[in-house]
């Protein structure tokens, strides 16, 4: 009796490691390169809602110059909060501050500035003219 051969495979040509899967180094690149996204866009995330805040904050200070100045021209001209000098308050977070020069006896240049008080970098400035005569309405 003869002995049955031994069958010989033919093997594809090739590595042998690629035939296995991934490799360590694959799958290290692998996690740095996701690693790297998702701080990527955690940054962007973080600094969108910064942007976000800022934006609601100088809306908030713009609604409040407007306040005041509306507010200031309905005064009469000889009115002790428009007589001339420096004047502030403070309402919520807010500090509201205000200029009056007294340019001729029958026109004064008001200088109203609105700012955050915790955010000190938020500031919105804007002036007007009161007359004795004309409602003037100012540069907004």
């Amino acid at each position: 009796m003869t002995q049955p051969t031994k069958k010989r495979f033919k093997t594809t040509g090739g590595n042998r490691r690629d035939q296995e899967g991934v490799t360590v180094l694959e799958t290290l690149i692998s996690m740095v390169l996701v690693v790297f996204a998702l701080w990527t866009a955690g940054g962007l995330a973080v600094n969108a809602a910064a942007g976000v805040r800022t934006a609601r904050l100088r809306f908030h200070l713009e609604e409040k110059l407007s306040y005041h100045k509306h507010r200031l021209i309905s005064l009469p001209y000889d009115d002790s909060q428009t007589e001339g000098g420096n004047y502030a308050r403070i309402e919520d977070a807010y500090l509201i501050s205000w200029e009056i020069i007294s340019v001729t006896a029958d026109l004064k240049t008001v200088r109203l500035r609105a700012q955050h008080t915790i955010s000190k970098g938020i500031t919105r400035g804007t002036y007007f003219y009161l007359s004795r005569y004309i409602r003037s309405r100012g540069r907004s």
